[in-house]
């Protein structure tokens, strides 16, 4: 949703009503982060960099590398809030209660050349898009006061994208899923069951968890077939901030995580190096992409090609709705 974040302080806590200006009316906010989980890292360019570092996996720990602007967003998608490519095509959504649509836009001037209708699905909060070879999925898994239950993923043929109409309408097939692990389902806003990020692979979904009692993502796997599943946590890591959005290399080897945290930085996980789809077991590296006042609240990461990671921040007070572009060769392993 448009400002869902709060920031947790010492002796206050920023609330979602409140925008990012007074944020910046009130000055440098002093906020507490939970212990890392990150030891020594045997990149020179890390900040954790110690060469005697030894370990798998390795945890690494960069300064600032902001992505380019690339275009502004036309005004319909103000609160974009998941990216994927298909067939070329950058497609976008809004979040909650932006409607059951999808939005292709051209890359080039952020301008919308396409529509999707999702017909029998409702956007209570669509956070995130992924794709399989043959399915888009669509991620109702928005849960800002962790009392949903109601929680989906729609899926539909991405043939039905071919077509050259201005609007397509498409049947969609529902995946209704609850957590596994969550018990108590009173609203309040410190919990661990918001999510806004998911990508597909090895013939599953994986949802990433926005902790915001903890600071830490969380991951489960929930069956990508229609019907009632329930997820099933796989384990987590301290991601000093609030994960946003998610996208995997179609190799399967890189996973990248968007979000923001401390005094609304944005950052990027890159995890890679790992086997089977246990994210965990590998590499990880944190990127520091610059401050949300500047960036806008970004909510969403694809990743087009092997030298591209596109992420789209949508409007705040002091931000138009963007599309950003950085390369990302440099940070392969």
């Amino acid at each position: 949703m448009a400002m869902p974040y709060a920031v947790r302080c010492s002796r206050f806590t920023v609330n979602r009503s409140l925008s990012l200006s007074l944020v910046l009316l009130l000055g440098f906010v002093s906020c507490v982060r939970p212990p890392g989980d990150c030891g020594p890292c045997r990149d020179r360019a890390a900040k954790n960099q110690d060469p005697n570092a030894t370990g798998d996996p390795t945890c690494c720990l960069y300064g600032k590398t902001r992505p380019g602007v690339k275009t502004r967003l036309d005004g319909r998608v103000a609160e974009t809030s998941g990216l994927v490519f298909v067939n070329g095509r950058l497609w976008t959504h809004n979040d909650s209660d932006g409607g059951n649509v999808l939005y292709a836009v051209d890359t080039t001037n952020g301008k919308i050349t396409q529509t999707v209708v999702l017909e029998g699905a409702t956007n209570v909060d669509w956070e995130d898009l992924t794709r399989s070879d043959t399915h888009l999925y669509v991620g109702d898994v928005g849960n800002n006061q962790g009392g949903r239950k109601n929680l989906r993923v729609y899926r539909f043929l991405l043939a039905a994208l071919q077509s050259s109409r201005d609007t397509i309408r498409v049947g969609t097939e529902t995946i209704a899923f609850s957590y596994a692990d969550q018990t108590d389902f009173t609203p309040r806003e410190k919990h661990n069951f918001d999510c806004e990020a998911l990508v597909f692979a090895g013939n599953q979904l994986y949802l990433f968890t926005k902790n915001r009692g903890d600071y830490r993502c969380n991951f489960y796997a929930l069956p990508a077939t229609p019907g009632a599943h329930v997820a099933r946590p796989l384990g987590g890591f301290d991601a000093r901030g609030l994960v946003t959005g998610a996208s995997i290399h179609e190799s399967g080897k890189e996973l990248v995580l968007v979000g923001y945290g401390r005094n609304l930085n944005v950052f990027l996980w890159v995890l890679s190096g790992y086997g089977d789809n246990l994210f965990l077991s590998g590499n990880r590296k944190r990127i520091k992409l610059g401050n949300a006042t500047r960036l806008g609240q970004m909510e969403a990461v694809c990743q087009p090609d092997a030298h591209t990671w596109y992420f789209s921040g949508e409007k705040t007070p002091l931000t138009r709705a963007r599309l950003y572009r950085m390369d990302a060769s440099k940070w392969r392993d």
